[in-house]
């Protein structure tokens, strides 16, 4: 009968692996030689794996640097709670910056109409001609726009203060009811406005600025 072959577990020197979890704290201050030194030489131990000195600092600086997030994320956690300007900071990280269609036709409104302009502007100060002047630029501007890119037509036909009838199946989305309603449809009422259903879009892209965020309008400046 053979003898027991030794306990191969028992050979590997765990003491190898106290203390690795630090040096990756040195290893900016160390040469190249240094350096291999604290990675281990790579050769296979006894146990067939990765040497104990290489697999002890890399798992000592993945627990580390992990540690180190989490406690940020509790600091973040923290301030969040107790400083609403902090707050709104890391709120704008967390969110996207907003994009498609909806701020497509509002940049081309404002290139062609200077829509967000108007919106923008403090108007108590003005007469009533003043303002009347001023919107007719801006109606004219966003009219065209509005043919330019996009084809609309009417939800329900007809006539505004007209009385529809509305089907059982009709879609909410489309038709809201207000005023006296109760039951089942069908429902007679008097249409107050009509609607709009977007036909077809024809929009173009929006200028993507380098800081990921979605521009309406570009500041113009002129170069004397």
């Amino acid at each position: 009968m053979k003898a027991p072959k030794p306990d191969r577990l028992a050979n590997v020197d765990d003491s190898a692996f106290a203390g690795r979890a630090g040096a990756w704290a040195e290893w900016p201050k160390t040469g190249r030689k240094s350096r291999k030194a604290l990675l281990g030489t790579g050769r296979r131990d006894k146990l067939g794996g990765v040497g104990p000195d290489r697999a002890g600092f890399w798992a000592g600086a993945t627990g580390v640097l992990a540690l180190n997030r989490f406690v940020l994320g509790l600091r973040a956690l923290w301030k969040s709670w107790t400083e609403p300007e902090f707050a709104g900071r890391v709120e704008g990280l967390l969110v996207k910056a907003p994009s498609g269609p909806d701020l497509r036709v509002l940049a081309v409104l404002q290139r062609d109409g200077r829509l967000v302009d108007f919106l923008q502007e403090e108007i108590d100060a003005y007469t009533d001609a003043q303002v009347g002047a001023a919107v007719r630029d801006i109606h004219r501007g966003c009219r065209k726009a509005l043919k330019e890119y996009l084809t609309v037509s009417p939800i329900l036909p007809g006539a505004e203060e007209s009385e529809v009838t509305i089907a059982p199946n009709f879609d909410p989305a489309s038709i809201r009811l207000t005023g006296n309603v109760q039951g089942s449809p069908p429902f007679r009422g008097v249409l107050k406005h009509h609607g709009w259903r977007v036909e077809a879009v024809h929009l173009p892209a929006l200028p993507g600025a380098r800081d990921d965020s979605s521009v309406l309008a570009p500041a113009e400046v002129e170069i004397s």
